[in-house]
C-alpha cells in the first residue's frame, strides 16, 4: 500500500500542463530488431500513411550481438519512403534497470548513447527496458543536470498496468511533457500491445476502440498523445495498427505527427518565450 501512494504521490507532482498545439507520437520498442520479419512490416504501414515514427533500440542483443546493421537497414528505409524516423536508445542492453542506483543508471545511458554516437547513430532520446525507472526517474533526470551525454528526454513512465489505472489517469489529467532540471519526460499515454493484447489477452477489436478513445481524450485534454508498440507483437497484428493509423492520419492533420525528438525540440523553443510547468526556471523560483 505504501509503495502506491509513493508512486500516486510521483504521479500528482506532474504539473497540469496542455500543449499549444495537438501532438501525437507513435513509438516503438526493440530491444532485438529483427528487420526482414518483424521492423520492415511495421515501417511499411508507417510510411504509408506517412506518420513518423519513434524507435527505442538497444545497441546489442542480450546475446551480445550488434543491432547496427538492423539499424542502418532501417535508416535505409526512411530514406527510400521519405518517413520521419528516429533512433533513440532502449539501453545497452535490454536488462531491467529497476535495482540499480541513479548513478548507475546514468551511466548506463551513457554507455549506450555514447556506443551509438561511435557508430554515427545520432541519439538523443532513452527509454528504460521494461520502463523500469519509472519510480526514481524524477532523480535520475535531476542528476542528468550537466551528466546528460547528449539525451535530452527521456520516455520512461507510464504508471498503468490496468484499465482501472487508465481510467485513473484520465481523471487526474497528468500525464503531459514536463522537464525536470535539463532533461523533458515524455510520458507514454495509454497501456501498450503487451498489456492490451497479450497480457489481457483482449482481442483487435478492443485495442483499436481503447487506443482511439485515449487518443481522443488525451489530444482534446493536453493536446498530447503518445502510444507504444512492440514489433514482436503489434508485428501479428498489422491489419489493427494499419486500421489505427487510418484512423488517426483521417482524424488529425497531418502536422499533429512528430518523432519524440521534433516535439522536444517544439519545446525547447518555447521555453525561450515561456516558463513551462515543471521547467528549469520554475524550480529556480521555488
Amino acid at each position: 500500500m505504501s509503495k502506491k501512494i509513493e508512486t500516486i504521490k510521483k504521479i500528482l507532482r506532474i504539473p497540469l500542463w496542455k500543449l499549444p498545439y495537438p501532438r501525437i507520437l507513435f513509438t516503438v520498442d526493440s530491444s532485438e530488431p529483427k528487420y526482414e520479419s518483424e521492423i520492415a512490416p511495421l515501417l511499411e504501414k508507417f510510411a504509408a500513411h506517412q506518420v513518423p515514427v519513434t524507435l527505442f533500440v538497444s545497441n546489442e542483443t542480450l546475446s551480445g550481438q550488434g543491432n547496427y546493421s538492423a539499424i542502418q537497414e532501417i535508416f535505409r528505409f526512411s530514406e527510400r519512403n521519405r518517413l520521419p524516423l528516429e533512433i533513440a536508445s532502449h539501453g545497452f542492453r535490454h536488462y531491467d534497470l529497476s535495482n540499480a542506483d541513479p548513478c548507475a543508471v546514468i551511466e548506463k545511458i551513457n554507455e549506450s548513447v555514447s556506443d551509438f554516437d561511435r557508430k554515427g547513430v545520432d541519439v538523443r532520446g532513452f527509454r528504460a527496458p521494461f520502463l523500469s525507472i519509472e519510480e526514481k526517474y524524477r532523480d535520475i533526470l535531476s542528476a542528468m543536470r550537466g551528466n546528460n551525454g547528449g539525451v535530452r528526454y527521456d520516455s520512461s513512465t507510464c504508471f498503468e498496468s490496468s484499465l482501472l489505472t487508465s481510467f485513473f489517469h484520465i481523471l487526474v489529467r497528468k500525464k503531459c511533457p514536463h522537464k525536470i532540471g535539463a532533461m523533458w519526460e515524455l510520458p507514454i499515454s495509454a497501456l501498450d500491445d503487451y498489456h492490451i493484447l497479450q497480457k489481457k489477452g483482449r482481442g483487435e477489436r478492443f485495442a483499436y476502440f481503447y487506443w482511439v478513445a485515449e487518443a481522443n481524450i488525451w489530444i482534446r485534454r493536453l493536446n498530447y498523445c503518445m502510444l507504444l508498440f512492440h514489433p514482436y507483437i503489434i508485428g501479428k497484428n498489422l491489419v489493427l495498427l494499419d486500421k489505427l493509423l487510418s484512423y488517426c492520419r483521417d482524424r488529425f492533420p497531418p502536422e499533429c505527427f512528430m518523432t519524440c525528438v521534433q516535439l522536444v525540440n517544439e519545446l525547447d523553443a518555447l521555453c525561450i518565450h515561456t516558463v513551462l510547468p515543471g521547467s528549469d526556471q520554475q524550480e529556480a523560483r521555488a
